[in-house]
């Protein structure tokens, strides 16, 4: 499926959607973590047209091979590209994990401190210190042990952050490419870019791309990449 629209240009393939359905005069594809697509009736050539499409969609869905990689156009002499990367279980989703699960611990930890302050006048001894730090390490890894299935599961629902993938921008445009996902993004639909834990993000009107630093042969690499993608993104701001 392909999606032209304003400064856009997406192409999908049809396994990256989890729902394909009809609803009255609309068909309605649906992909986790992508905005959803209204297709009404009255876009296409006849009302039975709709029907044909949703029952396609759906076949499709089970069969539908990996996208093949479009040409840049000719105006993309000044390119900057990453090397082909995968989207590792703590990036970025776990950083969120490993935020919640912090914050966790440290409001339980100082529960429990504030407990055993107010339960008598006595000190801690080594004994309580060396049971608190054992509890917390056990909590820890069992908030470990819930996290990891957890962001399997999320993964395993979202195919468009499976497999390789490669980000690459010119002065006019920023792309993204996998084996099920083709995006391309013109700079007046960037809304920020901004770096966080190694990780350079790219916050678009139809989504995110997140690229980390081990993308790039070197650090200093990485570092001109971004250092590139805010200056353009500062000179598109400019222009509106």
């Amino acid at each position: 499926m392909r999606l032209i629209g304003y400064g856009c240009d997406i192409r999908q393939s049809w396994t990256a959607f989890s729902r394909v359905y009809r609803s009255g005069s609309y068909l309605f594809l649906h992909a986790p973590g992508q905005p959803t697509y209204i297709i009404p009736e009255r876009a296409l050539a006849s009302p039975s047209d709709l029907g044909r499409l949703a029952s396609l969609g759906r076949a499709a869905r089970k069969t539908s091979p990996d996208l093949q990689r479009l040409p840049e156009t000719p105006d993309s002499r000044e390119i900057w590209r990453s090397d082909r990367y995968k989207m590792v279980l703590y990036r970025p989703l776990g950083h969120g994990f490993l935020r919640l699960l912090t914050m966790t611990l440290l409001v339980l930890g100082l529960t429990w401190l504030g407990a055993v302050m107010q339960s008598g006048p006595q000190i801690l001894t080594r004994t309580d210190i060396q049971v608190f730090f054992l509890a917390m390490a056990a909590l820890f890894f069992l908030a470990y042990l819930v996290m990891v299935p957890a962001i399997w599961l999320v993964f395993r629902r979202r195919p468009d952050l499976r497999g390789d993938r490669e980000i690459s921008f010119t002065r006019d445009y920023v792309r993204s490419t996998t084996s099920v996902f083709d995006s391309r993004v013109d700079w007046v639909n960037v809304r920020k870019v901004y770096r966080a834990s190694n990780v350079f993000t790219f916050i678009l009107t139809t989504g995110r791309i997140h690229v980390p630093a081990s993308a790039f042969a070197t650090p200093a690499q990485a570092m001109a990449f971004y250092t590139q993608a805010v200056a353009f993104w500062h000179a598109a701001e400019a222009r509106r």
